[in-house]
């Protein structure tokens, strides 16, 4: 948030939550609700921000059988905010590092096509061999890796 806003962003709404996956979860028990019915109950609210920033996959990665899943997936999230300018950050799991960088491609892929639109490469940073921004689950990100990650997002929005 501090990075951002110190960048000049102005309003700034997060709607975070661990595990949460793109089409998969009703918000019952420990379940998050799905990025699909988030990003639906926000545009049902009227949101309507200069831009998106969407964070979604890594629990998804390893859970579909292919490139036209994945691109299933992506699709759901973008034909929801068309014409929006749009980052999302793209993912890294060490455990289905294939099936990542699967899911990056089609999502690079996907992005190109639709236009204004970025990606964070989240990927780069944090496969890198020398990297100190995961904690020692190699997932998620430390305090090292929240900065770099606020950083990959600001060079995005810049972008569009």
């Amino acid at each position: 948030t501090a990075t951002l806003t110190d960048a000049g962003v102005e309003d700034l709404r997060i709607e975070g939550k661990h595990s949460r996956r793109i089409d998969v979860g009703n918000g019952k028990g420990e379940a998050p609700l799905s990025g699909v019915i988030i990003t639906y109950n926000l545009l049902a609210e009227g949101l309507d921000p200069d831009a998106w920033v969407i964070e979604l996959g890594t629990n998804d990665v390893g859970s579909y059988s292919g490139a036209d899943e994945y691109g299933s997936l992506i699709d759901l999230i973008t034909a929801m905010i068309p014409g929006k300018p749009l980052v999302w950050v793209n993912t890294y799991r060490k455990q289905y590092l294939a099936d990542t960088v699967l899911f990056n491609t089609v999502l690079a892929e996907r992005l190109e096509a639709r236009g204004n639109a970025a990606i964070a490469d989240w990927f780069s940073i944090a496969s890198a061999p020398d990297q100190t921004v995961l904690r020692s689950d190699d997932l998620h990100p430390n305090d090292n890796g929240h900065l770099a990650l606020s950083l990959l997002v600001l060079q995005a929005l810049q972008q569009l």
